[in-house]
């Protein structure tokens, strides 16, 4: 990636933080469903890859396919799976070749059996199918089982004690050692006695850096009644966040005792929302750590009456596309300090 193209991405989002109540986003009116891929076929078909470790999960991933009853005449009937039928149930992407024709819209669900079969997270990818035939290629994701992190001082690399001004990172990573819901797949198939394996191969096996992630999730399912689908949370139901709790409501009135000024950076898009006296950073992709830890960078000052409490780190489930309406769930894997 060229240096100038890494550093639009990774611009610093520069937060003032602001008394609210009830939180604060900032959001655009977007269409939020993608096109289908082109161009056009025949009969549509589906190719089913593994998000982090890349391998063909066209023979081990099911997906279940719906398309719209053609009875969507208001924008909010897209979100709403009422309108839509199932045209196939659990079936392997490598087993499904179907006309979709008939359908201006259609719904794959991956792992539509999640609760029996529990290898890759449930997802749904919502297209604008335009009446036409297309291959689609999708990718399954494997959420990590926890994730382990700290807050330290990017000088010396000292814990941040949740009190000094300064400049501070969250490296982030996931089990090394696992035994729960191990990966299916090409590479890391268990479908055999472990003590067939070498050393080296159970690692991989047991390292969930090679194969899980931490997903940015849309679910129909999730949604609530209006189904409007906009603003910066459009196609987002759930994803990783990490929480900073403070003693207090924060203000960013100069002077006030309880300012709290606070700046972040990060390889992967996110947003920053405020509720009261506690900030979120918020994942808009999702991210693994294939090649690395995921990392946080953020400065902070904060007035005299203002004290960090808590660091924390997990999942929040956004149901109404805006953060904190009608309320978000957040739970916590792991507490950073």
């Amino acid at each position: 990636m060229a240096k100038d193209s890494k550093f639009m991405k990774c611009l610093p989002y520069i937060i003032l933080v602001l008394i609210v109540i009830g939180g604060v986003s900032f959001y655009f009116a977007q269409s939020s469903v993608p096109p289908a891929p082109t161009p056009a076929v025949a009969t549509s078909s589906v190719s089913m890859t593994d998000w982090t470790s890349r391998e063909d999960l066209g023979e081990l991933c099911p997906i279940t396919v719906y398309g719209d009853k053609g009875e969507i005449t208001e924008t909010e009937h897209i979100y709403d799976i009422t309108y839509y039928e199932a045209v196939s149930t659990e079936v392997m992407p490598n087993d499904f070749s179907k006309d979709l024709s008939k359908y201006e819209y259609i719904l794959i669900r991956t792992n539509p059996d999640e609760a029996t079969d529990g290898w890759w997270t449930t997802y749904d990818y919502l297209f604008k199918n335009d009446f036409k035939n297309f291959d689609y290629p999708l990718y399954a994701h494997h959420e990590a089982t926890d994730l382990y992190g700290n807050v330290l001082d990017v000088v010396g690399g000292d814990e941040w004690d949740r009190a000094a001004d300064g400049n501070y990172t969250i490296p982030i990573w996931y089990p090394t050692v696992t035994t729960t819901e191990r990966h299916r797949g090409k590479y890391f198939d268990v479908t055999g006695d472990l003590a067939d394996l070498s050393a080296v191969t159970l690692a991989k096996i047991n390292n969930e850096r090679y194969y899980r992630d931490m997903p940015t999730l849309f679910s129909l399912a999730d949604d609530v009644a209006d189904h409007t689908k906009i603003g910066d949370y459009a196609m987002i139901t759930e994803t990783f966040t990490i929480e900073i709790d403070f003693n207090e409501t924060i203000s960013s009135v100069d002077g006030n005792a309880a300012q709290v000024n606070f700046t972040a950076d990060c390889v992967y898009d996110f947003l920053i929302e405020i509720d009261d006296d506690a900030l979120y950073i918020i994942t808009t992709e999702s991210w693994n750590t294939i090649n690395g830890n995921f990392e946080m960078f953020f400065e902070i000052t904060t007035a005299i009456n203002i004290t960090c409490s808590s660091v924390k780190a997990g999942r929040i489930v956004i149901p109404n596309r805006f953060f904190n309406d009608p309320g978000t769930v957040f739970t916590s894997l792991q507490t950073l300090a």
